[in-house]
C-alpha cells in the first residue's frame, strides 16, 4: 500500500520507512514459511541432514537452518537481504525439539486415545516425520517489531494424539497445542472457565492443579462434548472439578460469565489467526462484563500481529489528515496499545 508521507519531518520520515520494511519483511517470511509448511514440510530428510553434517561437519541445527534457508530462496550468499532474514529472521526462527518433553507431558501419559471411529471422526494419532518442520510457538515480536515464526523440529518421528475428519485434522494436542496453551495453564487459578473444548487437553491440564478449584468449558458442539465424555473424561484424575456446558461462547460471555464469580478465562475459539482476529475482538469487547475475571487468549501475540499492521494503516491515515505524528504512530503499534485499542 502507497502512502502519501510528504507532511512528515525527514527524521520520522527515515524512521516511517523504516518500520514500513519491516513490515514487509514480517509479511514475506510469513508468506515464504507458509508455503514451505503448507506444500513441502518434510522437504528436509535424515539423508540430506546426513550429508551435510558429515561432509561439511556442521552441527544439526546449523545444517538444518541452512537447508531450510535454501529452501526458502534465502541463501546468505545471494547478497545482504538474503543476509538480513538468515540473521534476524531464520536463525532466530528454528528450533531442534527434545521429544521426551512432550512423552513426559501428564495429557500424553495419562490419556489414550484410541484408533477408532466416533461418527464422522476417526481418531488415533498422527505423525511428524523425522526432521518435518511444523509451527510449534506463538510468534516471537522483538523490541524493532521484528516478528519471527517458531518452527520446530525432531530428529526422529514424533506421533500425537489427533482426531481427522475426512482425512484432515480437526483437533490435536501435538506440541505447537501443549506449548501455546501452557501459558493459560500457568496461569490458571481458582475458578476456570474455559470457552472451546477440544480433546480435553486445556480441560485436563488445569484440572491437575492444586490451585485450580473448578472448570466450567463451554462449548457448543454436540459431537466434541460427546467424544470428551466418551474418551477423555473417564481417564482423568480430577474428572469432578470439570462441568461442561453446551452454550455459544459469546452468549455465555455475556449473559451467564457476569453472573458468576470466575478467577481466570481462558479463550481457545479459533482454528488459527486467519480466522480468530474477528472473534478475539468479540471476546475483548465482553470482558467489561466480569471485570473480576482474568482472560487469556489462545496465541494471542498471533493475533496481535495481524491487529499491528492493520492499525498501521490506520495511523498513517490518521497522519496524512494531521491528525498524529510518528511517534503516536509507533506507540500505537505496541501490544497492550493494541489490546486496549479494540475495546
Amino acid at each position: 500500500m502507497a502512502h502519501d508521507t510528504t507532511n512528515m519531518q525527514p527524521e520520522d520520515l527515515q524512521k516511517l520507512k523504516s518500520l514500513l520494511q519491516t513490515r514487509d519483511r514480517n509479511f514475506n517470511i510469513f508468506e515464504a514459511y507458509s508455503n514451505y509448511l503448507n506444500q513441502c514440510a518434510d522437504y528436509i530428510t535424515p539423508e540430506m541432514m546426513r550429508e551435510m553434517v558429515n561432509e561439511y561437519h556442521l552441527d544439526e541445527l546449523t545444517a538444518y537452518q541452512l537447508l531450510f534457508a535454501a529452501a526458502i530462496g534465502a541463501n546468505e550468499d545471494e547478497g545482504d537481504e538474503a543476509r538480513y532474514y538468515n540473521e534476524h529472521y531464520i536463525k532466530p526462527s528454528i528450533s531442534p525439539l527434545n521429544q521426551a518433553t512432550y512423552t513426559n507431558n501428564l495429557f500424553y501419559k495419562n490419556i489414550h486415545i484410541p484408533e477408532k471411529k466416533h461418527g464422522r471422526w476417526q481418531l488415533g494419532t498422527e505423525h511428524y516425520k523425522a526432521y518435518e518442520a511444523f509451527i510449534w510457538r506463538d510468534v516471537v515480536s522483538q523490541s524493532n517489531l521484528e516478528e519471527i515464526p517458531q518452527i520446530g523440529f525432531f530428529s526422529e518421528p514424533f506421533s500425537f494424539p489427533a482426531v481427522m475428519e475426512d482425512g484432515r485434522e480437526w483437533m490435536s494436542a501435538k506440541p505447537n497445542e501443549v506449548e501455546t496453551i501452557q501459558p493459560a495453564v500457568d496461569a490458571a487459578k481458582g475458578r476456570v472457565v474455559a470457552f472451546g473444548l477440544g480433546l480435553g487437553y486445556y480441560a485436563y491440564m488445569a484440572s491437575e492443579k492444586d490451585a485450580v478449584e473448578q472448570i466450567t468449558v463451554v462449548e457448543r458442539n454436540d459431537d466434541a462434548i460427546a467424544l470428551f465424555e466418551e474418551i477423555t473424561r473417564p481417564q482423568m484424575r480430577h474428572k469432578d472439578k470439570i462441568t461442561i456446558v453446551r452454550d455459544d461462547a459469546f452468549h455465555y460471555a455475556q449473559h451467564t460469565l457476569p453472573h458468576q464469580q470466575c478467577d481466570f478465562a481462558f479463550v481457545d475459539l479459533w482454528h488459527d489467526a486467519a480466522d480468530g482476529v474477528a472473534l478475539y475482538k468479540q471476546m475483548r469487547q465482553l470482558e467489561h462484563l466480569s471485570a473480576g475475571t482474568e482472560f487469556s487468549y489462545w496465541v494471542e501475540d498471533t493475533l496481535i500481529s495481524h491487529l499491528r499492521w492493520e492499525r498501521l494503516n490506520e495511523m498513517i491515515e490518521a497522519f496524512r489528515n494531521g491528525k498524529c505524528g510518528y511517534s503516536e504512530i509507533r506507540a500505537a503499534l505496541e501490544k497492550d496499545e493494541l489490546r486496549n485499542h479494540v475495546l
